[in-house]
């Protein structure tokens, strides 16, 4: 029998998605999920292999440096922003945190202060280190309330986004 198609998502009630977790073999996790009429559809979360970063280059040509591990950061959740094999990941800035940014980015949609169990995202608060979206960071720059950054545990793929001399205004390790 045919699985029904959510109907404002085109999605089947059996769908698949990504999420990154420090597990280290690629493996279906069950989840459940609401769908669009209000029913529980099941969901099976794909998880990626470990990745840990560490043969990749910070913005200085450096090896990379881990960003943090309290809380577990980086798209791969191994505590580096690394953008991993073909340089998929884009979470690629190590930040640390304010009041002020964690408020601005709620208010664009992108809410990091919350808690999200469901997903292991423990919520941010200031003075936490974490690996941010590089075009997260660009936004945040352009609204001037970009949180200061790590270089050394900045990936070197940001500078496709954002150039250094930028980056290095914000810099927290640079004497």
């Amino acid at each position: 029998m045919p699985r029904k198609a959510c109907a404002a998502t085109s999605r089947t009630t059996r769908a698949s998605i990504s999420c990154p977790s420090p597990i280290r073999s690629t493996r279906s996790i069950p989840r459940s999920r609401k769908c669009c009429s209000g029913r529980t559809r099941s969901t099976r979360v794909t998880a990626h292999p470990r990745f840990e970063g560490s043969n990749e280059r910070n913005v200085l040509g450096e090896p990379l440096q881990p960003c943090s591990t309290d809380p577990l950061t980086g798209f791969f959740r191994t505590g580096y922003c690394a953008a991993g094999p073909d340089s998929a990941a884009v979470h690629l800035v190590c930040i640390e945190a304010t009041a002020a940014f964690l408020d601005f980015s709620k208010s664009v949609g992108n809410d990091l202060s919350t808690s999200r169990p469901e997903f292991g995202f423990p919520g941010l608060v200031a003075g936490n280190r974490w690996c941010l979206v590089a075009m997260r960071w660009a936004q945040a720059h352009e609204a001037g309330k970009a949180p200061r950054v790590y270089l050394r545990a900045t990936n070197q793929a940001v500078l496709g986004y954002v150039p250094l001399d930028v980056l290095k205004a914000y810099a927290l390790d640079l004497n």
